[in-house]
């Protein structure tokens, strides 16, 4: 029922069946926060739990059991922040699959609640590991960012809704260390217009918010 809950708890009118105070930690918008609530949870013969239910101000919450005594798999990202919602990272993020970019092959994850492996892989195959440049193999989808890309860099808005990036390392500061590495993708808007046949000089704004992430494979 949660840390702390158990001398606080009691039965409830019903054998098996117990309640007292918890706290619910929960998602809201993206930070994870805790709550106060009441949880009530039942227990069968064996003393495994049941059906759990936790209620607060603003939440309710019902976990039916399936299996007991097993490990718990992950399938989907959870994301969480230190609290003010920056600096979002995924505790958990789908391996998808690899793509091959700046000389070495990339782990593909899936880092957003909104981003499935399909859709991770849809976006980085063009992106990064297809042939010639991806805003002239698929314009409908991705635009360079000239006003955010340089010699230390490329961005590019894919589907106006996120930025993905390469950037230039120089370890020693010098042209024989140099490496490039994959950005991780982040959440991103136009908020300014750019001149007419000028997009390229949009005004974007990046969230901090990851949406998908890439990691070297050793």
């Amino acid at each position: 029922m949660g840390e702390g809950t158990t001398a606080g708890a009691s039965r409830d009118g019903a054998d098996g069946v117990y309640a007292g105070p918890t706290v619910l930690p929960v998602l809201d918008g993206g930070v994870l926060t805790e709550r106060e609530a009441t949880g009530r949870v039942a227990v069968d013969a064996d003393g495994a739990p049941v059906p759990a239910e936790y209620t607060s101000g603003d939440w309710e919450v019902r976990v039916e059991s399936t299996d007991t005594g097993g490990g718990a798999g992950v399938e989907d990202s959870q994301i969480a922040s230190s609290g003010d919602g920056f600096g979002w990272a995924a505790v958990h993020a789908p391996l998808c699959g690899t793509v091959s970019a700046v000389d070495r092959e990339w782990e593909v994850r899936a880092g957003g609640w909104e981003v499935d492996c399909d859709y991770a892989m849809e976006v980085s195959e063009p992106v990064h590991g297809g042939e010639g440049l991806p805003e002239d193999a698929a314009p409908e989808r991705v635009r360079f960012l000239a006003g955010y890309s340089g010699s230390g860099g490329v961005t590019r808005l894919v589907d106006d809704t996120m930025a993905c990036a390469v950037f230039r390392r120089d370890p020693d500061g010098t042209i024989e260390s140099r490496t490039w590495f994959l950005s991780p993708c982040h959440h991103s808007a136009v908020v300014g217009e750019a001149e007419p046949g000028d997009v390229a000089f949009e005004e974007v704004e990046f969230e901090p918010r990851t949406l998908i992430d890439y990691h070297a494979v050793p």
